[in-house]
């Protein structure tokens, strides 16, 4: 398998089952959200994980193309067999997400 160099600096780890990648204000950009979508799933799929996890303890709300984008990686990633699970969401994120129909599931505390 041929390794996708990703063009910004996600703080990766693996986990017991998939990988977390802790999301900080400054990940929320445009430049950087113009990728996550596809470098995350590509790293979903290189290291042959099926769930991702973003943690979020960082960061206490979310830019609205932020928010797309999370349904959109979501998305990309049931295509393929994998899960999206949202982690240490701050509560008004989490009234945000939940206002445009992210499902209570895949939130964890």
């Amino acid at each position: 398998m041929v390794a996708h160099i990703l063009t910004h600096s996600w703080d990766v780890q693996t986990v017991e089952d998939g990988i977390l990648v802790k999301i900080r204000y400054q990940d929320l950009d445009l430049q950087s959200l113009s990728v996550l979508t596809e470098e995350l799933c590509d790293l979903v799929q290189e290291r042959d994980q099926a769930k991702l996890y973003l943690d979020f303890g960082e960061v206490d709300c979310l830019p609205s193309l932020a928010v797309g984008k999370l349904f959109a990686l979501d998305r990309k990633l049931g295509e393929i067999g994998g899960r999206l699970v949202l982690w240490n969401v701050h509560p008004a994120t989490h009234e945000v997400l939940e206002a445009e129909g992210w499902p209570e599931e895949p939130i964890a505390e």
